[in-house]
């Protein structure tokens, strides 16, 4: 299945899952709309007639009751109670028209419509907009249900307002029960007009925009330096996510559920949606999902989902967690490479995207062996390089790994145009963070302040401490030896029947000076923890499938067993240890309880955790 007959596929079972809940709605709208029906009919009708009347009374009123008489009487009072004409006609039409649309969305809903970006954009704007009225009878009929039921219709406001009801008068509930309009594209951003993708994003129409692009580096671009990285080459999830007002998933089969849900949501939502999905050929889907972890490794395609109704603040909108270790620029891998003695030996390697490009077809030549590398030379690794400053870069050359044809490792000199546009990755990866609230540099910087502040604040009071301290050893040594000097004159006068007096000097009574950054700093290591159980491994159980080197090399390492154990519970976040535990095919991970309770998400992640505790 290619990814566009997917995009259709998942487009169309989300939107039939969600014809059911509308369905429901207008068969609970008619079903009122019913009640005030039979009920008027009642009032006019069936009370009124004599034959019903005897029926309903039966042989006990026989001979006591004028059903004749009784039927006129009720009928006078009853003509004070029936709602006017013209409303119990609005109510008639609208019941028909729900019943009707209720009926179909249950059991045959219309399907999405699917339109293509090569055509005109202003076509397709009108497209959506003829698209939209031919479904606005019964969605008009919806609001006017809506009203009669809560008698809230006033025909001096409302018959003028549905005169010339339109899509643009909808709510968000009645927007949700159009059908999805979606317009595809293939090929790169560069390859389609950026002009008409965002005229289509901000139309101020709900139409789903899907960019499927097959790849994301030009094989014939021969750009360098820094024309490799200003040649226009944009990243549609975070022009999407610039915009602000529009949903967005940028995605792939890497993450095959996230990608499912993230079309889903965009589907169902009322606003525009921009889907910026990787869609690269493959023989099979195993294929496709190998080429796009690989590109999600690589940090050249951020998976995210930025959704402006999750939240008020933009930091929760936007979510990042579908990305391998978040926590650093780039991801940990394990490199598995046949060593000189024959030996099968795996490293962790950190993946970034020159390694990415040296694997797809028509750059392989680009880069050159390096062979005979000595200790002190210039060549450092990509990902070394790239935390160098300019100066520090100018005197070396970056390398990556990668496996040659006898599976050993082998070094390899990275293009200039690489280096730039893998540098500009980089950049663009720190940007998500950050905007993610993740590694945000800001909070990172008054962390550090805080912890200064701290530090200094904990000095100051362990120096206020041991000086005091030391002055009331001082004190007490005095008064200690004034006394022993007066019970020694005592005795030498012979008055020594009278009681001597004492005074104690105990080390243990008072902290030595010595001891007093140790009861700090055990009382600080106190004031900041967060909770209470610490993860733990049964390690005995490993089966070294790496997993969790993968996720946080940090916190996890193996010990001289090759089988894991637990290096810095302060590795990483409470999330890299759930995900582990997650992913452990073993579970023999238990991640126990968050350190710090202010991690994002927190709750979320303590409830995932609980059932690997």
């Amino acid at each position: 299945m290619s990814i566009k007959d997917y995009v259709k596929k998942t487009a169309g079972e989300s939107w039939k899952e969600h014809c059911a809940s509308i369905a429901e709605k207008l068969n609970e709208t008619s079903l009122k709309l019913k009640n005030i029906i039979d009920t008027e009919n009642y009032y006019r009708e069936e009370h009124k007639d004599e034959k019903k009347l005897k029926k309903a009374l039966g042989d006990f009123t026989k001979n006591t009751i004028d059903e004749k008489l009784l039927a006129s009487v009720l009928s006078k009072g009853d003509d004070k109670r029936s709602i006017p004409e013209n409303r119990l006609k609005r109510i008639k039409v609208a019941y028909n028209s729900l019943s009707k649309f209720a009926k179909m969305y249950s059991d045959s809903p219309p399907v999405p419509v699917f339109s293509e970006l090569k055509n005109n954009v202003q076509e397709i704007i009108n497209g959506y907009d003829k698209h939209a009225a031919e479904n606005i009878d019964f969605i008009k009929q919806y609001r006017i249900g809506s009203l009669e039921v809560k008698a809230a219709y006033d025909e001096s406001i409302h018959d003028k307002f549905f005169k010339d009801f339109n899509w643009k008068k909808m709510n968000n509930e009645e927007l949700s029960f159009l059908t999805p309009f979606i317009v595809t594209a293939e090929g790169t951003a560069g390859e389609n007009d950026l002009g008409d993708i965002i005229k289509l994003v901000s139309a101020g129409r709900p139409i789903k925009t899907a960019i499927l692009q097959k790849t994301i580096i030009d094989a014939e671009s021969n750009e360098t330096g820094r024309a490799a990285v200003l040649k226009l080459n944009p990243d549609l999830g975070f022009m999407g996510v610039s915009l602000r007002k529009i949903f967005v998933l940028q995605g792939s089969l890497a993450h095959p559920d996230g990608l499912k849900n993230g079309i889903s949501s965009g589907i169902n939502s009322t606003r525009p949606a921009l889907f910026s999905i990787y869609s690269p050929e493959g023989k099979s889907e195993d294929e496709i999902k190998e080429k796009s972890m690989l590109l999600l490794r690589s940090r050249a395609f951020t998976h995210l989902v930025y959704d402006p109704d999750k939240h008020a603040d933009f930091v929760k909108c936007l979510d990042i967690e579908m990305n391998p270790d978040i926590e650093n620029p780039s991801p940990s891998v394990r490199f598995q490479y046949v060593s000189e003695s024959g030996e099968t030996k795996a490293e962790a390697y950190n993946f970034t995207f020159a390694d990415y490009v040296k694997q797809i077809s028509g750059f392989e030549k680009e880069y050159e062996e390096v062979k005979d590398i000595n200790p002190g030379s210039s060549y450092v690794t990509l990902y070394k390089y790239l935390t160098l400053d300019y100066e520090q870069r100018q005197q070396k050359k970056p390398v990556i790994y990668a496996l040659n044809g006898q599976n050993k490792m082998q070094q390899y000199l990275v293009p200039k145009n690489i280096v730039a546009l893998t540098t500009d990755k980089f950049h663009l990866w720190r940007t998500f963070q950050q905007l993610a609230g993740v590694k945000n540099p800001f909070v990172a910087e008054i962390e550090q302040k805080t912890k200064e502040a701290l530090a200094n604040e904990k000095d100051r009071a362990v120096s206020d401490i041991k000086a005091k301290m030391t002055a009331e050893i001082e004190n007490k040594t005095k008064e200690a030896v004034t006394l022993a000097m007066r019970n020694l004159a005592m005795k030498l006068t012979g008055i020594s029947n009278m009681p001597t007096a004492s005074v104690s000097v105990s080390a243990t009574s008072v902290p030595s000076a010595s001891s007093a950054p140790a009861v700090a700093a055990a009382q600080e290591s106190a004031d900041t923890s967060g909770g209470g159980e610490e993860p733990w491994i049964e390690t005995e159980l490993c089966t070294a499938c790496d997993e969790c080197i993968i996720i946080n090399k940090n916190i996890f390492v193996y010990n001289e067993n090759k089988q894991v154990i637990i290096k810095d519970m302060k590795g990483g976040p409470y999330r890299d240890i759930v995900k582990a535990a997650e992913k452990c095919p073993a579970k023999i991970i238990h991640p126990g309880l968050p350190l710090d309770l202010n991690e994002k998400d927190v709750e979320k992640w303590i409830k995932r955790a609980e059932k690997y505790n």
